[in-house]
C-alpha cells in the first residue's frame, strides 16, 4: 500500500503564535491542503503522527528535557491544523491496543498515531499499523525535519519501506544552523528519495494507471 504520511501538522508547530512554532511552517499549509485532498479524492490512507503531552512527560524543560510546554493534552494548540484533517479519521493512544481494534482503526482513511516522545516508533502500535496496511511506500511530510520528520523517515526505512520526502513540505527548527540540511543529507544517504509534493502526485497517478493498465 502507498500512504502519505503526515508527521505532526498541529497548531503548536505549524501556526505563528503556535508554542513550538516552526520557522515558516505557515508556508506549507498549502501544501498540505493540497496532499489531504488528493488523498481523499484518491483513496490513499494518510497516516499521521501527533505530539500528546502530559505535564510529566520527559522531553518537556519543567521536566529536565529540551522542549517548553507544547502539544498538551486538551489544549487548542494540540489539535491537527484544519488542513490537515480528514474526516472519519481515528486516533491510536500511545498505549498498546488489541489487533482487533487496531484492525478496525486501519480502515479509517486517516490514522492519528499519538506520541509524547520524538519519535511515531515508540507508540507501541505504529510497526503493528504498518504491518496491516502492508506499507510498501510512505511519502513523507511535515515538521521538524530535524527531529520528528528524521526519526519517522528512519523508523519507516527500517521497515523496509521505500521513502520519499516530500521536500517542499517540511521544515526545519535550524536551532544549530543547516540541522535541517544534515537531517536531509542522513535520510538520503539512508535510502530516502526526495520529491516535491507535485511529483509525488505525478508518481502517485502513473502508478495507479500502471495498475489498472496492468
Amino acid at each position: 500500500m502507498i500512504v502519505f504520511w503526515d508527521v505532526d501538522t498541529q497548531k503548536d508547530f505549524i501556526y505563528k503564535d503556535g508554542a513550538l512554532s516552526v520557522p515558516q511552517a505557515e508556508e506549507i499549509i498549502p501544501l498540505i491542503q493540497k496532499i489531504r485532498d488528493f488523498a481523499v479524492e484518491n483513496n490513499i490512507k494518510v497516516v499521521a503522527s501527533a505530539d500528546a503531552h502530559t505535564d510529566d512527560d520527559l522531553e518537556l524543560e519543567k521536566n529536565g528535557g529540551k522542549f517548553p510546554d507544547h502539544c498538551m493534552v486538551g489544549t487548542d494548540g494540540q489539535k491537527k491544523i484544519k488542513e490537515s484533517i480528514i474526516k472519519g479519521n481515528m486516533v491510536v493512544p500511545n498505549k498498546r491496543l488489541s489487533d482487533d481494534l487496531l484492525q478496525e482503526i486501519a480502515d479509517a482513511p486517516q490514522i492519528v498515531i499519538e506520541k509524547q516522545t520524538l519519535d511515531v516508533f515508540d507508540n507501541p502500535n505504529t510497526e503493528k499499523i504498518l504491518e496491516i496496511l502492508d506499507v510498501k511506500e510512505a511519502f513523507v511530510y511535515g515538521v521538524a525535519t530535524e527531529y520528528c520528520v528524521l526519526r519517522a523517515v528512519m523508523g519507516l526505512l527500517r521497515k523496509g519501506v521505500k521513502v520519499f520526502v516530500l521536500r517542499d513540505c517540511i521544515r526545519s527548527v535550524d536551532i544549530n544552523e543547516g540541522d535541517g540540511e544534515r537531517a536531509l543529507k542522513e535520510m538520503v544517504k539512508e535510502g530516502a528519495a526526495l520529491i516535491t509534493v507535485d511529483e509525488a502526485i505525478e508518481r502517485i497517478r502513473a502508478e495507479f494507471t500502471n495498475e489498472e493498465g496492468g
